[in-house]
């Protein structure tokens, strides 16, 4: 993972960026989200991810639409790790995997 500077968000001056040039706010927004997916341990899947949100927002109808699009995704994916986990619990208990739970030395 490379390092990079943390990054502080000032809600005010990417306000004002987007209200005088909002084709610079655009190219400043995917040039921040890049540096900060390339720095992540898996850049692969967070560019991945970031396609379906960009994808989600040139779709929806208004910012409000795209918001609640994106949020709907999100707890998709919430659901299916808390399925995901409750599956895999559920196997160890069972002994599934070959493992015992419980016991001396666990």
């Amino acid at each position: 993972m490379a390092h990079v500077r943390p990054y502080r968000f000032v809600f005010e001056q990417w306000q004002a960026l987007y209200e005088h040039d909002p084709q610079a706010f655009e190219r400043k927004r995917r040039a921040v989200l890049r540096q900060l997916i390339d720095a992540s341990d898996d850049p692969a899947a967070l560019t991945e991810l970031q396609v379906w949100i960009d994808l989600a927002r040139a779709q929806a109808k208004d910012p409000l639409d795209a918001c609640q699009q994106i949020s709907a995704m999100m707890w998709r994916s919430y659901f299916q790790l808390l399925d995901a986990r409750a599956k895999l619990v559920d196997s160890l208990n069972s002994g599934g995997l070959g493992m015992q739970t419980g016991g001396a030395g666990c």
